[in-house]
C-alpha cells in the first residue's frame, strides 16, 4: 500500500526519552544560562522530530493495522497534553493575578486564551513588534512551540489518512510536503523572520523529517540494512550535530533557516541508530536520562513561567540565582506534575510502566478526554476575559495607593502615526509639504517650525507635550522607533524587521534642517547606548558591519557636525533613566521590588554606559557650540532617580518619557536655551 513500511507495534524506546532529555536541557539551559549555551533553544528543534517520529508511527501503525480511529487518536492527544498545560495556565493566571500589573496581565491572558487554544504561535506572531514588551517578561511566550506541534496534529492524521485510503505513495507525499516546508522557510528567513520562527508552514519540515523516519525504523531487533551496518557512527554524529548547533548558533544568527538541519538531522540520526547503538544504550538509556525524558513535557512548561516571574518581582537579582533558583523549583514541579497529573489520566501503557511515552486508551477514556476538553475551553474563556478587562479583575486592593495614579499613555500611542492608517496625521504633509515614510514619525503644529525634534521614540516621548498641546512651541517631529538617526551609515535590518527606512528617514530629517530656513533649533533625542560596546550592530559603514561604540562615536560626530555646520543651533539631550520596573510594576505591593524598584542610584544606572557618556563628553569638547541637556539632572536627585515625584509619573514605560516628563525636561530646556 506504501513505500513506507512500519513496525508491528510502536515498541517503547528508552533510547528516545533520553533524546527527549538533550533536548529538554537545552532549553532549560539556554532559558537560564543564555551565555553559556548559546544555541540551546534548538533543543525545541529536536523535540519536532521526535514528535513527528512518535505520531506519525502511532498512525501508520493503526492504519496498516485497519484500526486507526480520529477520535481515539484525539482522546490520546487531549490526555497527554492537556493534564499538565491546563495546570500551568491556570498557575500561570493565579500568580500573573498577584504579580503583574494591569497591562502585563492583560497580555498574559491574551497568551492564555491562545496557549489554551493551541494558538500561542500565532498570536505572539501577530504581536511581535518594536513595541512589543520584552520576551523575558512574558510567561507563556514558550508555548509557541506546543501551538506548531498541535497545529501538526490536527493536520497531519487527515493527510496521511486519506492518502491512504487513496493508496497514494505516502513516503512521496510526505516528502513533497516537507521540501515545500523546507523551501518556504529558506524564502522567508531572509524576508521576514518572524514570520518564519512562528510560522507552522515554515516549521512543519522539522516535524516531517520525523515521520519519514516513523516509516524507515523497524523493530528494535532488526539487524538487516543500512542502519544495521552504521548505528555508532549515525548516533555519535548525530549527538555531534546537536552538540555543535548548541555552541555554534546564537539568537542572531537566521533561524531556522539552512541551520536548523544540524539540530534535525542530528535528532533523526540518533533515532534512526536505533536503541543497539551505544550513544543510545549506554548514554540516552540511562536511567537518569530516561527520569529526565519522562518528566520533559511538563518540564518545559514550568521552567519558563517560573524564570518569567523570578525576573518580573524582583526577587533575586543575580541572573545566576535567578536560574538556579528557577531550575530547581521547576525539576520539583515537574515531577510532581507527571506524578500526580498526567499519570493519572494516563493508564494501559506500552513498555514498563514507569517508562512509557506511547498510550493506549484507558477505561472511559471519552469522559476523561470531554472533561479535559472542557476544562481547557474555561482556560481560553477565563483568559479572554481577562484581556477583554485590561487586567482589571479585582485587583484595585493590590494597588499602592499613596502612589501617584498611572499615567496617560494616550498621547504616545497617537505619535505613532504609523498604526493610524484609518486617521493618519498629516500635519507634516499638509503644512510642510512633506511626505511622511511608512515607519516615520513626522508631525507639526506650524507651516513655520522654529524647532526640529530629531531621533527615534525617546524623541517622541519628548516632543509628547507639545503634542498634547501643553507647550506651545512651533516645532516639528521627524523620528522613527527603534531608529538610531545617523544620516552617514546605513542601517539593514534582518528580513522585514522594523527598521528598512532608518537610513532614509536619519538623510530626509538632516537634509531637511540643513534647507529649511525657519528651523534655527535642532533637538536629538536618542536611546542611550553603549552597555554593550563592543557588539555587532544592523549599522554598516560602507560594507563594514559595526560596533555599538564605532556607531555611537562615529554617528553621533557626523550628525553633530553637520547640523552645526549648517547653521543650526544644536541641543542635545543627554537620554532618560533607564528603570528596571514600568509605572505598574510600581503600583504593586506584591512585588518584591514594589516600589522600591522605581528608586535607583544615579551612579548604578549609568554604570554600564561608560562608553556613551565618554562619547559626549568627547563630542562637547569638540563641538563648542553644541548645547547639552542632561535629562537626568531635570528628572532626578543628586544621588537618586525615581519614576515619579509627589505628583506625577515621569514615565510611561521603562525609558520613555510621559506628557508630565515631557513637560517637565521640555520647560527646563527651553529656559537654558531659549528660542527666539
Amino acid at each position: 500500500m506504501s513505500t513506507l513500511h512500519t513496525s508491528q507495534s510502536p515498541r517503547y524506546r528508552p533510547d528516545v526519552d533520553g533524546l527527549r532529555a538533550v533536548a529538554i536541557l537545552s532549553v532549560v539551559a539556554f532559558h537560564a544560562f543564555p551565555n553559556l549555551n548559546p544555541g540551546g533553544f534548538v533543543g525545541v528543534d529536536v523535540f519536532f522530530v521526535i514528535s513527528g517520529f512518535l505520531i506519525s508511527s502511532v498512525i501508520l501503525n493503526d492504519l496498516e493495522a485497519a484500526k486507526f480511529s480520529f477520535l481515539v487518536f484525539y482522546q490520546h492527544r487531549i490526555r497527554r497534553i492537556f493534564p499538565a498545560l491546563g495546570t500551568v495556565l491556570a498557575s500561570c493566571a493565579v500568580a500573573g493575578w498577584y504579580l503583574l500589573p494591569e497591562s502585563a496581565y492583560a497580555e498574559l491572558g491574551k497568551h492564555i486564551a491562545g496557549g489554551a487554544g493551541f494558538v500561542a504561535n500565532l498570536v505572539l506572531w501577530k504581536e511581535a513588534g518594536y513595541f512589543d514588551s520584552a520576551s523575558d517578561t512574558k510567561p507563556l511566550l514558550h508555548l509557541w512551540s506546543l501551538g506548531i506541534e498541535e497545529q501538526f496534529y490536527v493536520v497531519w492524521p487527515l493527510v496521511l489518512w486519506f492518502a491512504w485510503k487513496r493508496r497514494w505513495n505516502i513516503l512521496l507525499v510526505t516528502t513533497g510536503v516537507l521540501l515545500a516546508s523546507f523551501c518556504a522557510n529558506l524564502a522567508m528567513v531572509r524576508t521576514d523572520a518572524v514570520a518564519n520562527f512562528y510560522s507552522p508552514a515554515t516549521r512543519v519540515w522539522e516535524l516531517l523529517i520525523g515521520a519519514l523516519l516513523a516509516g524507515q525504523v523497524s523493530t528494535p531487533n532488526q539487524s538487516s540494512g543500512w542502519r544495521a551496518k552504521l548505528p555508532d557512527p549515525l548516533a555519535v554524529g548525530g549527538l555531534a550535530a546537536i552538540v555543535v548547533a548548541e555552541f555554534l548558533l546564537t539568537k542572531d544568527k537566521q533561524f531556522p533557516g539552512w541551520w536548523a538541519l544540524l539540530p534535525t538531522l542530528g535528532a533523526a540520526s540518533i533515532i534512526a541508530a536505533g536503541p543497539a547503538a551505544w550513544v543510545n544504550r549506554r548514554l540516552l538509556s540511562h536511567p537518569t536520562m530516561v527520569w529526565i525524558g519522562l518528566i520533559s513535557y511538563p518540564l518545559y512548561l514550568w521552567h519558563w513561567p517560573i524564570l518569567a516571574f523570578l525576573r518580573i518581582t524582583g526577587a533575586l537579582k543575580s541572573p545566576l540565582d535567578i536560574g538556579l533558583c528557577a531550575i530547581g523549583a521547576a525539576f520539583v514541579l515537574s515531577w510532581l506534575t507527571y506524578r500526580f497529573v498526567e499519570r493519572p489520566f494516563r493508564s494501559q501503557r506500552i513498555g514498563p510502566p514507569s517508562r512509557t511515552t506511547v498510550t493506549r486508551a484507558p477505561a472511559a477514556p471519552s469522559r476523561r478526554a470531554a472533561g479535559l476538553l472542557v476544562f481547557m475551553t474555561l482556560a481560553a474563556v477565563l483568559g479572554g476575559f481577562i484581556h477583554q478587562a485590561n487586567g482589571s479583575v479585582h485587583r484595585d486592593r493590590l494597588k499602592i495607593a499613596s502612589l501617584p495614579a498611572l499615567p496617560d499613555k494616550s498621547v504616545f500611542d497617537r505619535l505613532k502615526i504609523y498604526e493610524h492608517y484609518d486617521q493618519p496625521n498629516t500635519t507634516c504633509h499638509d503644512r510642510l509639504g512633506m511626505s511622511p515614510l511608512p515607519e516615520e514619525v513626522c508631525v507639526t503644529n506650524s507651516s513655520a517650525p522654529k524647532v526640529m525634534f530629531f531621533g527615534d521614540s525617546h524623541a517622541m516621548g519628548l516632543y509628547s507635550a507639545i503634542f498634547a498641546d501643553h507647550l506651545a512651541v512651533p516645532s516639528v517631529l521627524i523620528a522613527s522607533p527603534g531608529c538610531l538617526v545617523y544620516p552617514n551609515l546605513t542601517y539593514r535590518p534582518k528580513g522585514k524587521e522594523w527598521g528598512q527606512d532608518c537610513t532614509e528617514i536619519a538623510r530626509k530629517g538632516l537634509e531637511y534642517a540643513s534647507r529649511s530656513p525657519d528651523i534655527g533649533t535642532v533637538v536629538i533625542s536618542m536611546v542611550r547606548k553603549g552597555d554593550n560596546p563592543a557588539s555587532l550592530t544592523n549599522f554598516y559603514s560602507g560594507e563594514t558591519q559595526m560596533t555599538e561604540r564605532d556607531v555611537l562615536s562615529v554617528g553621533t560626530d557626523h550628525l553633530i557636525r553637520s547640523l552645526l555646520g549648517s547653521g543650526k543651533t544644536v541641543i542635545y539631550v543627554v537620554d532618560v533613566p533607564y528603570f528596571h520596573n514600568t509605572p505598574e510594576n510600581c503600583q504593586s505591593k506584591f512585588l518584591v521590588s514594589g516600589a522600591d524598584q522605581c528608586v535607583f542610584q544615579r551612579a548604578e544606572m549609568n554604570a554600564p554606559f561608560k562608553d556613551y557618556f565618554d562619547v559626549l563628553r568627547k563630542i562637547q569638547k569638540e563641538y563648542p557650540g553644541l548645547k547639552i541637556l542632561n535629562a537626568e539632572d531635570v528628572l532626578c536627585r543628586k544621588e537618586t532617580c525615581a519614576q515619579h515625584d509627589d505628583a506625577q509619573y515621569f514615565y510611561i514605560d521603562k525609558d520613555h518619557l510621559s506628557v508630565y516628563g515631557s513637560e517637565t525636561v521640555l520647560a527646563s530646556l527651553f529656559r537654558q536655551f531659549p528660542v527666539n
